[in-house]
């Protein structure tokens, strides 16, 4: 005789499998939806971030140029209500969202005018700017800088000397790291003189593990570890000078800095670029790159 019972019986255990099912389904879904919207959210804000930084730096590179005197140390924001970029006392408020402030330090060199980190005495004519980004999302407060030199060129009262390195800007505004984690790209070389100058060589410090294995140029590699190209070969230390092959800036170019590349992560160390000019001047920059996926 056929049980009703028991079909009935069945047949609510496979509704409930049924709808267990969804549930994890549904459930499942929203997770990933939630995860996808949040990683959307977070790469429009870091765009919007990238540009608040670009917009920073050359406000204060505009700055340098019309009014070095304001470079004291301090923290300021930015006002361009005259016309001019100029600093003002407090930070800036950009699209409700995100706090801007930039930080002026005096960069120190030693007896023989070399750049150290301490240890050494205030160069009037040397300062580090640094660019602040603070916001708050749903996951709580982000905070990115980044840092650059800038050089009172036009009329040195200290250590700096007219050179060809007068005339190369190594421009780290767009500067990141790649979505390998071990590559420094996006720098560029330009050349803001009347003539060609030439780079020599170039030394980079960076604060994570690590050593630094090629440098490619407009597509070129200028020093590579293991081809040959420029000395010393192999894989090389953090602060090691690399005589790379010589590269001809014409005078108004630009050249991209392809990629600083690296056999281990570097994401969220600061680097510290200097470049010698075959005249024997030379420039520096430092710049702690966001990491852009």
């Amino acid at each position: 005789m056929f049980n009703h019972k028991n079909n009935r019986g069945q047949n609510l255990i496979e509704v409930l499998i049924a709808m267990g099912l969804f549930f994890i389904f549904a459930v499942g879904s929203l997770i990933l939806i939630s995860k996808y919207l949040t990683t959307f959210t977070r790469a429009a804000e870091l765009t919007q971030v990238k540009y608040i930084v670009q917009e920073g730096f050359e406000a204060i590179q505009s700055i340098s140029y019309n009014n070095w005197s304001s470079f004291a140390d301090g923290t300021y924001g930015l006002n361009k209500s005259s016309g001019q970029w100029q600093f003002q006392a407090s930070p800036n408020l950009i699209n409700n969202k995100f706090t801007r402030s930039i930080t002026i330090s005096s960069a120190e060199r030693d007896e023989n005018c070399n750049l150290v980190a301490n240890g050494g005495s205030a160069d009037p004519d040397t300062k580090i700017a640094t660019v602040n980004i603070n916001w708050t999302t749903t996951t709580g407060e982000i905070n990115k800088s980044t840092s650059k030199l800038y050089a009172k060129w036009y009329d040195p009262t200290n250590c700096l000397a007219e050179g060809e390195a007068g005339n190369l800007i190594i421009n780290v505004i767009t500067a990141n790291i790649d979505s390998t984690k071990k590559s420094l790209v996006n720098i560029i070389l330009e050349n803001e003189g009347s003539v060609p100058i030439t780079i020599d060589k170039m030394t980079l410090t960076w604060t994570k593990p690590g050593k630094i294995t090629y440098i490619k140029i407009d597509g070129v590699n200028h020093w590579h570890s293991t081809n040959g190209t420029g000395t010393p070969q192999g894989a090389q230390l953090s602060g090691t000078e690399l005589d790379i092959v010589d590269l001809l800036l014409e005078a108004g170019q630009d050249y991209d800095i392809n990629a600083i590349r690296f056999n281990e992560k570097v994401d969220g160390s600061t680097f510290t670029i200097t470049v010698i000019m075959s005249d024997g001047s030379s420039t520096t920059e430092i710049t702690t790159p966001p990491f852009v996926p």
